[in-house]
């Protein structure tokens, strides 16, 4: 009879956490730099809605003031 046949869970989970336990891991990150990830993850989101916003408020804009017919040359509605 082999030993690994009488093996039990407690058994195998002993002998997992051993093998496991030489393994190299790197170490947990603070958590100082874990929020300023984050937070520069964050603020780079928000600027590009903002310019993004900026660009779709300037176009509605001249849009509606009819300042792009105008720059083509042709008015819209003599079509």
């Amino acid at each position: 009879m082999h030993d690994n046949d009488q093996l039990s869970d407690s058994t195998v989970l002993r002998e997992l956490r051993d093998s496991l336990a030489s393994v190299a891991m790197p170490q947990r990150p603070r958590l100082e730099a874990i929020t300023a990830r984050g937070r520069a993850h964050r603020l780079s989101a928000v600027a590009g809605l903002s310019v993004a916003g900026a660009a779709t408020g300037t176009a509605l804009v001249l849009g509606l003031t009819g300042v792009l017919g105008s720059a083509l040359g042709a008015p819209l509605n003599n079509l």
